[in-house]
């Protein structure tokens, strides 16, 4: 007990669980390095020492495992540089999750301090269009693209998916992943394309738009391209006899998906595609 104390950093039972867990498991792997070496416990640290004078080299210890519950955890990440882990806390109602473009209603429950499991949670509860640049960030937008309604996942990120206030600082020593509770209230999908007015057709291209420009950013150029391909058919359904202000934002999207489709193609070598 005294040395699993001393790895957790506190009484066993008032430490995060998460955290004993995984000091456990250190005390274990150090026990074993030590004996499977020839090493005594004098070079231990005393809590670990005193723990082990009283096993016999070379002992064996029996354990009894009961596996109770399986929780899968669902790897979401964008990158092997950027994970993204999610595990379903409440099993989602039967039915398909949103899709880009639908306005959703989430609860957030960020961990205090940015810390993985640590201090108060600050709860929020928002509305927007899944896919806008929101302060949610792209962490959040990735995770309800795989829940359905009234699910409730726990989501740890990398900091670059987490929205920019909940960053930690750039002078901010080696960060962990940041963690989030996620509950998916309601959603209301978006109407198919062929049924927007040419107003509505326009705020869906521009959101198209933005979602583009995000990939591109991070570097996720394939995805981007499909995006700005995707925009580009969308614009292809406009209806004619559009008034002057619709004409004019018209022209800027169709002049901004073209230059930055045609960037986006070239650096990933589809150089016939730029043109």
């Amino acid at each position: 007990l005294a040395a699993v104390e001393a790895f957790s950093g506190g009484p066993l039972g008032e430490a995060n669980a998460e955290k004993e867990e995984m000091m456990l498991a250190k005390l274990a792997a150090t026990l074993d390095n030590h004996f499977s070496s020839g090493a005594d416990a004098s070079s231990m640290p005393a809590p670990i020492r005193e723990a082990a004078e009283g096993l016999p080299r070379g002992a064996d210890g029996l354990v009894e495992v009961t596996l109770e519950e399986i929780t899968p955890m669902l790897d979401l990440s964008p990158s092997a540089a950027r994970p993204l882990l999610k595990t379903t806390l409440r099993l989602p109602r039967p039915g398909a999750g949103p899709t880009d473009g639908a306005r959703v209603e989430v609860g957030l429950a960020w961990a205090g301090e940015g810390a993985t499991g640590g201090g108060a949670r600050v709860n929020e509860t928002l509305e927007f269009v899944l896919g806008e640049e929101t302060e949610v960030g792209e962490g959040v937008r990735l995770g309800l693209l795989s829940s359905g309604r009234g699910e409730t996942a726990r989501l740890r990120m990398h900091p670059s998916l987490a929205p920019p206030a909940r960053r930690p600082a750039a002078s901010a020593a080696e960060a962990g992943l940041l963690e989030v509770e996620v509950e998916l209230r309601s959603f209301r999908e978006a109407k198919p394309v062929q049924a927007m007015s040419s107003s509505e057709l326009l705020a869906h291209v521009g959101r198209l738009k933005r979602t583009a420009n995000s990939l591109f950013s991070r570097g996720e150029l394939e995805s981007a391209c499909e995006q700005y391909e995707q925009a580009g058919r969308v614009l292809r359904v406009m209806p004619e006899g559009i008034d002057a202000v619709e004409a004019a934002l018209l022209s800027s999207l169709q002049q901004a998906l073209m230059l930055n489709g045609a960037a986006c193609s070239l650096k990933v070598g589809r150089h016939a595609a730029a043109l």
